[in-house]
């Protein structure tokens, strides 16, 4: 009998392992205005829809300045990630559930992420935005629950920290991983020189949270 449940668990756990894999496996698409790729339709009238229908609550763009979205299809093909990208910049994102048809956006009405990138958690529990507009910050979502939360600009006040690589999931971690180096903060100080790097950090990101830790790597050079 505990060798059957021995089995059992150990079936479960490959499964279990199969799904975490297929859902780290992440297709990109490009989906210019007026065209169909992979089930996903821009229309000439800036609607995103799927497989024929729209998203509830409708994802719909301005045409005249947005001529893609950007589609990151989680290996599942339950969830999706959309941005619209903004020929001046403004982009904007959102989850989309293609189970149920219905869309998250990652900004309040009216307003623009500027949306640069997405991760998808190992777990399966979180989707990020990397977003950069006078500063880089990140935005979560949470697909369980597909509450949004918004993180502030990366960086102490004062300073701004701007990312040196691409952001990375380390193994058997939930925790974003990546390298920053920090700077003054133009914005806050007249005097700023934004070239001069100040610092150099390791940071990892919690996805629940958007809190970082930071670890100092090399001193600057001079």
């Amino acid at each position: 009998m505990r060798r059957g449940s021995s089995i059992l668990r150990l079936a479960l756990a490959s499964l279990l392992l199969l799904s975490l894999r297929a859902q780290a496996q992440v297709t990109e698409v490009t989906v210019p205005i007026g065209k169909t790729s992979d089930g996903f339709s821009f229309s000439t009238a800036g609607a995103l829809s799927y497989k024929g229908k729209p998203f509830n609550p409708a994802v719909q763009v301005k045409a005249e300045s947005v001529q893609s979205f950007r589609i990151s299809l989680r290996g599942d093909k339950g969830f999706a990630g959309a941005i619209a990208e903004d020929g001046d910049g403004q982009n904007s994102a959102y989850l989309l559930n293609l189970g149920s048809q219905t869309a998250t956006p990652l900004q309040k009405a009216g307003t623009w992420s500027a949306a640069q990138q997405l991760f998808w958690s190992p777990s399966g529990r979180y989707m990020l935005a990397l977003c950069s507009s006078e500063g880089q910050r990140f935005i979560g979502v949470n697909l369980q629950t597909e509450k949004v939360i918004d993180g502030d600009f990366l960086g102490p006040k004062g300073k701004l920290w701007t990312l040196t690589d691409t952001p990375r999931w380390p193994k058997g971690s939930d925790k974003l991983v990546f390298t920053v180096n920090e700077t003054c903060n133009p914005f806050d100080a007249s005097n700023c020189d934004p070239e001069k790097v100040l610092a150099r950090y390791t940071v990892s990101l919690d996805p629940a949270t958007l809190k970082t830790t930071a670890q100092k790597v090399t001193a600057p050079s001079k």
